[in-house]
């Protein structure tokens, strides 16, 4: 469960500001307390815009972030040991187990969302657009998708990008694309 008081720290850090202290009057501990008692992992002077632009281009890799060994060849001779990413299925791990509702449920439409690691923030965007969303485990077939009734569906309408339209954080130079899936669903936008 979210502890709200500690929001705007976590906030703070999302802008890409380090600052050690107790972040506003209502904070209770210092953000590297707050990191330290919920074993949280942090990462600053990191060019995350490189890092994804890297991740990109070469595609998904291991990685390892330690608090525990500093020793970067042992760190090394780690990350050398766990089995490499290519081939491998992973959208069933981090997938819910079981469907679940997101948005209320007398929405003007209705979206099926298969979950192969979806963000909040698309759900919320789709809860923002008046979309009631049924979220389905990665495996789900499509005849169980069905018997929900999305609107998206019907016609064999579908909507994709290339990219993560997650809205936040950054730039909202994607929000129009859940706008234009709305259109398309109601049948006043045709690709």
């Amino acid at each position: 469960m979210t502890n709200y008081t500690k929001l705007p720290a976590i906030l703070l850090l999302a802008d890409g500001t380090v600052f050690y202290g107790k972040a506003g009057k209502q904070a209770t501990e210092s953000i590297q307390d707050y990191f330290q008692n919920d074993n949280l992992v942090a990462i600053s002077d990191i060019d995350t815009r490189a890092l994804v632009r890297h991740i990109r281009d070469k595609g998904a890799m291991n990685a390892i972030i330690s608090s525990e060994i500093t020793d970067l060849e042992e760190l090394k001779q780690k990350l050398s040991e766990v089995p490499s990413m290519d081939g491998l299925e992973l959208s069933s791990k981090v997938s819910t187990k079981e469907p679940y509702f997101y948005g209320n449920p007398d929405a003007s439409l209705k979206v099926a969302a298969l979950d192969l690691g979806i963000k909040k923030n698309i759900l919320r965007s789709f809860e923002n657009r008046d979309i009631y969303v049924q979220v389905f485990p990665a495996k789900t077939k499509f005849s169980e998708m069905e018997k929900f009734s999305p609107d998206g569906v019907k016609g064999k309408k579908a909507f994709s990008v290339q990219y993560h339209p997650e809205s936040s954080p950054g730039p909202h130079d994607s929000r129009y694309l859940f706008d234009d899936f709305v259109n398309v669903m109601k049948g006043e936008l045709v690709w």
